[in-house]
């Protein structure tokens, strides 16, 4: 009985860690997103927009997964 009960702790443990690095993940990309917005509404060329454009949908893809 002792090692089912610690097999299961370890398995619980293991996901906790899982969830922690993606919610990890989605909060960088979040974070990226948003200092895009702030460089976005300072860019003044269009290269400059293109560039945060491109970013901003890498990041956004990488939440979507």
């Amino acid at each position: 009985m002792q090692t089912s009960i610690f097999s299961y702790s370890i398995k619980n443990v293991l996901i906790s860690i899982w969830q922690f690095k993606y919610y990890m993940k989605i909060s960088k990309q979040l974070n990226k997103l948003k200092n895009l917005n702030v460089q976005a509404e300072k860019c003044s060329t269009r290269e400059e927009a293109k560039k945060i454009i491109n970013k901003a949908n890498k990041a956004q893809s990488k939440i979507s997964k």
